[in-house]
């Protein structure tokens, strides 16, 4: 046996191992929840403007030779204020960031990126829906899309947040589908550490 009776308990090799183990453990969930938490992501609504007033009755506004009966231009802006840049492989199962507009979208009419240097996320339409990603977002960019729509004006929804741990400024962010890479890395460090917990202990008492 390994543990002697004139041993303080505090100098024992079990309670040094499961003291190791802990602490491994502690700085484990340290390091993945402070990767998880610091990456952080901005959107808001900045514009939403009618193209025709209800005076305008002699002006008509076409798409594809169908004449639009409420057009209107949103603008949806984008921000990753992180030191850090976000990339593809933080889009979880490569699912897209998606906005409802509340409303037919036309058509993508621009998407522009600041600094204008860097190359603006990728983005499609999809019915009423904005969908932006996976893509590159550097550190510190802004990336603005002006859509056209047809209909009355609704405020811009957020329907899918797929990134690993962001959180987002507006809009319902699903918790479960936020934390659950997170919550994945912390339950296999957790399975580790009683793995190794039953081991030192056996190998303990088996001495």
């Amino acid at each position: 046996m390994l543990l002697a009776a004139d041993d303080p308990w505090y100098q024992t090799e079990l309670f040094v191992g499961i003291a190791a183990a802990l602490i491994g453990a502690a700085a484990t969930f340290g390091v993945v929840y402070l990767q998880i938490r610091r990456l952080r992501v901005r959107w808001e609504e900045t514009g939403n403007t009618a193209l025709l007033s209800t005076n305008d009755s002699s002006i008509t506004v076409t798409h594809s030779g169908a004449v639009l009966s409420n057009p209107r231009v949103v603008e949806v802006t984008l921000k990753n204020p992180n030191r850090r840049d976000i990339l593809d492989n933080h889009y979880l199962n490569g699912q897209s960031l998606v906005f409802d507009l509340g409303a037919p979208i036309v058509g993508l009419l621009s998407r522009e990126s600041t600094p204008a240097t860097r190359v603006p996320t990728a983005a499609v339409v999809n019915g009423t829906q904005l969908e932006i990603g996976p893509g590159a977002l550097s550190a510190g960019q802004i990336c603005t899309y002006k859509l056209l729509v047809d209909g009355q004006k609704k405020d811009v929804k957020l329907l899918l947040e797929p990134f690993t741990g962001a959180k987002l400024k507006d809009g319902l962010v699903p918790p479960l589908l936020r934390n659950q890479q997170f919550l994945l890395q912390i339950g296999t460090t957790l399975v580790s550490l009683i793995v190794a917990l039953i081991a030192l202990i056996a190998q303990t008492f088996i001495r």
